[in-house]
């Protein structure tokens, strides 16, 4: 979530520069081109002033009646300049002072635009026409200095650049606001998905979700039920084959009756083994119940049914449980009961004595132990069941039937399974499983 705000942000403010760069560029051309156009219809009118003003006098030399065109072009460096000028002529405005315009003589009807330096600094934009006035060809130069213009332009320029600036910041701003606030009702639905993870409820469960996310959310909660209804029939049917299968077993046990002794004692070996798996998947059944994925284990209710389902299949054998009241693991519920059902069950059947199940919390998560006063196993099955990938031989009186599944849970919470021979006698098991795999760090 925080990478998609982060990319949406980011995205965002590129949007946004790229507009404000966009919209400077774009302006700051607009109004330095409307400035030119309107200072370039300038010169033409004052060149038509300038042609208009000019006389000839009685020896034939051209002047400029300076009175008609106002004292602007009389005050030194105006930045108003006007040059009139063929090859025997050469008028110039006062306010050029010595100043040497670079100017060309056009023919008449020519015309002509440009951009010059200017004196003490100035930029000047000069217009010139080539005129024919009483049989004389005339070149008329206008110019402008167009300093104030530009240096109000980057002003401009810089004004809108830190306007822009502040507007992109509050937009910033303004969307990450809105994004928090619209992400922040997408946290319901991951606290919605955690309840449901930990099983404190059997649906999703959103509280005014938005619209965009409901059918997200019914999606979910049909496939939910639908994969709820699987396993549970899976379990369920599974329950069933392995009692149905009972019946079978029983016919081939009388029909090896029949056989010859060696050939009888082959059959009723296997039978035996058939048998012992069927028993194991009936257990298992009764031990897990109901199917409830991602429900969490609460030990205070689920360890007392577990005890009590054992005893009824184990009745001459003693249980003890020991926990700290109130304990909850946050691990699904059927892979704890299957879990602690096999431990129990591998030392109801295998070991002698009393059977305890002692069960501790700390920081860094939680400590099963369970142990019984039989007479263990060999230390070479030990060392062999502790390697990575090896199997205890469940056919095998005494070597732990079911530990392997044990073993398989444990590392799929990434905890750890160790086995140790007690003194004087019996067998002790023990899984820790970490908090760092759950959701529920303290």
């Amino acid at each position: 979530m925080t990478s998609l705000k982060r990319q949406l942000s980011l995205g965002m403010l590129v949007v946004a520069a790229a507009a404000a760069a966009a919209l400077i560029y774009w302006g700051d051309a607009g109004i330095q081109r409307l400035t030119r156009d309107h200072v370039s219809t300038r010169l033409k009118h004052d060149a038509d002033s300038v042609a208009a003003a000019l006389v000839r006098g009685v020896d034939g030399a051209w002047s400029v009646d300076a009175a008609r065109l106002g004292p602007i072009y009389e005050r030194v460096y105006s930045g108003h300049y006007y040059r009139v000028f063929n090859a025997s002529t050469d008028i110039r405005s006062r306010s050029l002072w010595d100043f040497r315009a670079e100017s060309k003589m056009l023919p008449a009807g020519a015309e002509a635009e440009g951009e010059q330096a200017g004196p003490r600094e100035q930029v000047l934009l000069t217009w010139s026409s080539g005129i024919r006035k009483s049989d004389d060809i005339l070149t008329i130069w206008i110019a402008e200095d167009i300093a104030p213009l530009d240096t109000a332009r980057r002003q401009y320029r810089l004004a809108a650049i830190a306007i822009l600036a502040v507007v992109v910041a509050l937009l910033v701003i303004a969307q990450q606001w809105m994004l928090q606030r619209a992400f922040s009702r997408l946290e319901s639905v991951r606290s919605a998905v955690r309840d449901l993870r930990r099983g404190q409820v059997d649906s999703l469960r959103v509280a005014d979700p938005p619209s965009e996310i409901v059918p997200l959310v019914s999606e979910i909660n049909r496939l939910l039920v639908r994969l709820e209804g699987k396993v549970s029939r899976s379990r369920n049917a599974m329950g069933n084959l392995a009692h149905e299968l009972k019946r079978p077993m029983h016919r081939l046990r009388r029909l090896a009756e029949q056989l010859d002794r060696r050939t009888r004692a082959d059959v009723v070996r296997a039978i035996e083994d058939l048998e012992t798996l069927v028993a194991r998947e009936l257990k298992r059944s009764r031990i897990v119940g109901v199917a409830t994925p991602g429900r969490r284990t609460e030990l205070d209710t689920d360890i007392p049914a577990l005890v009590d389902a054992l005893r009824t299949m184990y009745p001459a054998r003693h249980i003890e449980a020991r926990y700290p009241p109130g304990t909850v693991f946050p691990h699904d519920r059927d892979d704890m009961l299957e879990l602690l059902g096999n431990l129990l069950d591998n030392a109801l059947k295998h070991g002698e004595g009393v059977v305890s199940l002692d069960v501790s919390e700390d920081t860094g998560g939680w400590t099963i132990i369970v142990e019984d006063e039989g007479a263990g196993i060999p230390d070479s099955d030990i060392n062999a069941a502790l390697e990575r990938g090896s199997r205890l031989d469940e056919s095998r009186q005494g070597s732990g039937l079911g530990l392997s599944i044990c073993d398989d849970i444990v590392r799929e919470y990434g905890g750890s399974l160790k086995l140790s021979n007690r003194m004087p006698k019996g067998l002790s098991v023990t899984v820790r499983l970490d908090r760092a795999y759950t959701d529920d760090p303290r």
